[in-house]
């Protein structure tokens, strides 16, 4: 079974102050990449994106964050930025 973070009382206790609150996994695997994980996961979804955190200019990132199905975009140009809620 997945353990999630926060707890379920921790969460009740942080949305009580917050719009939002981020819920996450840890996943270790020795075996699965960061960029094989988001292929399956974002396979067929339009809206997807891999955050990967680099240290020193390290060849192999600490962390990475994947997400699907956004709540909001952000679309930026050369001299605008537009929010677009998924809503």
């Amino acid at each position: 079974m997945v353990e999630l973070s926060p707890s379920l009382p921790e969460f009740e206790a942080l949305a009580k102050s917050a719009d939002m609150v981020p819920v996450y996994c840890r996943i270790l695997s020795d075996q699965l990449t960061p960029v094989s994980a988001f292929a399956r996961l974002a396979e067929n979804e339009e809206h997807a994106f891999l955050f990967e955190s680099v240290v020193g200019g390290e060849k192999i990132a600490r962390y990475s964050f994947l997400a699907t199905k956004p709540a909001a975009q952000f679309r930026a140009t050369r001299n605008d930025v537009t929010y677009i809620s998924s809503e």
